[in-house]
């Protein structure tokens, strides 16, 4: 019978744990300063880890969620991204733009461009939940007006992946 690793008892240190023993003092600082900064950068393997490990504790105290939203913000029509990657789009007086590249150019430009898809993603998370939820990002908490009431009432956490 095969046994997948994360149901598979504990079996003691591994080889990692071992070498980690043998290695020099500065070594084991840098696995250190890694092991500590791999958690912190999303989409990675381990940052999906530890962001699953804090929406369980969050569900085991808060109860489970009451809203899920999916969005897909379209980075082939945003001229936020093309800006990033270095081909300003211009727009005349109806707002429409002049200088856009053709459909495939715009591909090639996304696709040469990942940093500027990635930037874009983050500006229009945060001003969703700046609008949506109106969540302060300076302070990490939702700061409600009493004159214009969150649509999705009280917000205690987000996060995005």
């Amino acid at each position: 019978m095969r046994c997948s690793r994360r149901s598979a008892p504990f079996s003691g240190p591994t080889s990692r744990d071992a070498a980690l023993e043998r290695a020099t003092p500065k070594a084991r600082t840098i696995f250190k300063a890694y092991k500590t900064s791999y958690v912190r950068v999303m989409g990675l393997h381990e940052s999906i880890g530890a962001m699953r490990a804090r929406l369980q504790a969050s569900w085991m105290a808060l109860g489970p969620w009451s809203c899920f939203i999916n969005l897909n913000p379209a980075e082939l029509s945003s001229p936020i991204v093309f800006e990033v990657a270095g081909h300003k789009i211009t727009f005349d007086d109806d707002g429409r733009p002049r200088n856009r590249h053709a459909a495939l150019k715009r591909l090639e430009i996304i696709a040469k461009n990942p940093v500027a898809c990635s930037i874009f993603f983050r500006i229009f998370i945060r001003a969703f939940v700046s609008v949506f939820f109106m969540w302060d990002s300076a302070k990490g908490r939702q700061v409600v007006d009493p004159a214009c009431p969150c649509p999705f009432g009280e917000v205690l956490s987000w996060y995005f992946r």
